[in-house]
């Protein structure tokens, strides 16, 4: 499993998968923002809670996933 941890200076070490996948960098960055962990992420985005595990361990997608993905980040509001 790949996991992303902080190092000494308070930054992050990303996997070399997540540095050559732009969209999973997108998803830290919204998942940090807003405060999901990434069974919440992909459950709620892509009806699958092990969708971000997979991306993070090399998964390919199509584009049409691609812009599932990005449609449902642009367009969340959180629920009060």
């Amino acid at each position: 499993m790949c996991r992303i941890k902080p190092n000494l200076t308070g930054g992050i070490f990303l996997p070399y998968v997540a540095v050559m996948n732009p969209l999973l960098l997108e998803i830290e960055a919204f998942m940090e923002t807003h405060g999901f962990s990434h069974w919440q992420f992909g459950e709620s985005a892509m009806n699958d809670k092990h969708f971000v595990e997979d991306l993070r361990n090399g998964r390919d997608i199509r584009q049409s996933t691609v812009r599932r993905v990005r449609d449902y980040m642009r367009g969340y509001r959180k629920v009060a």
